[in-house]
């Protein structure tokens, strides 16, 4: 039993390895998630509100004149931003069901889990969080891509605005859960490890 939980432990701290990214600047008012089952039309004022955009007419100018092409980097953006955050949530999903089997093991093991339950709550919640970060960050790429930014461009770059602003929080998120998977959770496996080692098995051998 105690070979089976050390291997075990070892496959949740390399698939914790697997979470990392950059640190980024989030903004220091960030935009709210629009209301469940809004329109278009309202996301935009929100954002509009929210980012106090009004352009002068130089920018008014400059954005109607290369919006739609901002529109087509957009389009790019999203699709690797999609194929991002579905590989975030899959390795996030995978740690969460690889603890939870681990503290199983632990408890038949003898071992006192709670401060590890109590890890992995914390850790639940900041992934809840950046969930919901890219939740609203992918509606905002929907919203600038269907938006008519050249009768719109204070619209338009709201919406840019604000997803520069989500995109420096997912990153600030992630990075967040990286370290304290591997300074906090990290940490206690290894600590459950060398007690398991330290521990004999009923047979005698680990």
């Amino acid at each position: 039993m105690n070979k089976l939980i050390k291997i075990e432990l070892c496959a949740v701290i390399t698939g914790l390895l697997l979470v990392g990214s950059t640190a980024g600047t989030v903004a220091s008012s960030p935009p709210a998630a629009p209301p469940p089952g809004g329109t278009l039309a309202q996301r935009i004022d929100q954002r509009k509100s929210e980012r106090a955009t009004t352009l002068n007419d130089e920018d008014l100018q400059r954005v109607t004149q290369t919006c739609v092409s901002a529109q087509g980097k957009t389009r790019l953006i999203q699709r690797d931003t999609i194929s991002m955050l579905d590989n975030h949530s899959k390795v996030y999903k995978k740690i969460d069901a690889r603890l939870w089997v681990t503290i199983g093991q632990l408890k038949l093991a003898g071992q006192d889990t709670f401060q590890l339950e109590k890890q992995r709550l914390a850790l639940t919640d900041k992934v809840a969080g950046f969930q919901s970060t890219a939740t609203n960050y992918a509606q905002v790429l929907d919203d600038t891509l269907v938006i008519n930014c050249q009768a719109d461009p204070n619209g338009f770059q709201a919406l840019l605005d604000t997803a520069r602003i989500y995109h420096d929080q997912l990153r600030t998120q992630s990075i967040d859960i990286h370290n304290y998977v591997i300074n906090s959770i990290k940490s206690t496996l290894a600590t459950h490890v060398s007690d398991l080692q330290a521990k004999p098995a009923p047979n005698g051998s680990n």
